[in-house]
């Protein structure tokens, strides 16, 4: 799977869960996509393969910048992956239960 087809199922799973999403554009380092959902957030950067380079020096200083302000970030190289960072992320409001549907085909 292209990291941008892994980005648009991560996408559609979030939005299923109530997170509302942004494209991480505005400065070097940046994370690939902000999740927004009552308050909270968290960063995630797509990464395919890590052994082909991983991250750069930019986004590993801005990850640890986004930390020390409590903002999780993630680094996601699988939709299973981002399954369990989305059921991480939804245990943190008590009365929400995480929707994985059997396949992102119909959504």
């Amino acid at each position: 799977m292209k990291q941008s087809e892994l980005e648009k199922q991560c996408w559609k799973l979030a939005n299923l869960n109530g997170w509302v999403s942004y494209k991480g554009t505005e400065c070097v380092g940046a994370p690939d996509r902000i999740f927004l959902k009552k308050g909270r957030g968290f960063c995630v950067e797509f990464e395919r393969s890590m052994l082909l380079g991983g991250r750069t020096s930019a986004q590993v200083n801005e990850a640890i910048r986004l930390k020390e302000f409590g903002v999780p970030c993630y680094v996601v190289n699988s939709f299973q992956h981002f399954k369990k960072v989305v059921r991480k992320e939804n245990n943190k409001f008590p009365d929400e239960r995480t929707i994985i549907p059997q396949s992102m085909e119909d959504y």
